[in-house]
């Protein structure tokens, strides 16, 4: 068997896990959540969800760490490792369809898209270490992983109900419209006269110069 063809062996778990990856990431854009049939605890939620997050960090850090010197995994740690973050990434995506749009469509809509980035930060993290060569840990493969790091860091920024995901959608918008205005009297306030430079002098309208009111030819 050669080389690439046990390479190849090794990393299968990996590409089967991308795939699960890219399928979670898309279902968690599109899905839609469970319907609540008992009482809902919105902190309880944030609880279990800021552990998923966590978890799904400490993966990617793992996964990452594994791929990054020599020697190469075997394909025994290779199916480890994408078995536990494939634990992780289930979690995370069942934990996110638990916030039901009873809790605020606006919210739910933040949770998403914060959730689905770290999905394709891991993604994309998988990508990378599938296409580099396993015995190096390339600049792509640090900066995906800062990217992981990066969007699971977000969540502690994140509203925890729907009155502030509103309230922070709507300073957004001001801030736009704010923006949009100082543009606007900045070019109002640079128009000038297309005439400005033209000295008239009052004493002399007719003179040499003079702007009058004779049609000149």
């Amino acid at each position: 068997m050669s080389a690439d063809n046990s390479r190849s062996d090794v990393l299968l778990p990996l590409r089967n896990l991308c795939n699960s990856v890219r399928c979670s990431r898309d279902r968690v854009r599109d899905g839609e959540s469970n319907e609540c049939s008992g009482t809902f605890s919105l902190s309880n939620f944030w609880e279990i969800l800021s552990e998923a997050v966590k978890a799904t960090s400490q993966e990617a850090t793992k996964l990452s760490l594994i791929f990054s010197k020599p020697p190469p995994p075997s394909e025994e740690d290779c199916a480890k490792i994408a078995e536990s973050v494939q634990k992780s990434v289930l979690t995370l995506s069942t934990v996110y369809f638990w916030l039901p749009k009873s809790q605020g469509i606006t919210l739910r809509k933040v949770v998403r898209d914060a959730t689905a980035e770290v999905l394709d930060g891991l993604h994309q993290l998988l990508d990378v270490i599938l296409s580099s060569p396993v015995q190096s840990l390339s600049q792509e493969q640090l900066m995906s992983t800062g990217g992981v790091w990066a969007a699971c860091d977000q969540f502690n920024q994140l509203p925890k109900d729907n009155r502030s995901a509103v309230s922070g959608v709507l300073t957004s918008y001001v801030g736009l419209v704010k923006d949009a205005l100082e543009e606007m009297e900045q070019a109002l306030a640079e128009t000038q006269d297309p005439f400005g430079d033209v000295v008239v002098d009052d004493d002399d309208d007719e003179g040499i110069g003079g702007r009058g009111n004779q049609d000149t030819y």
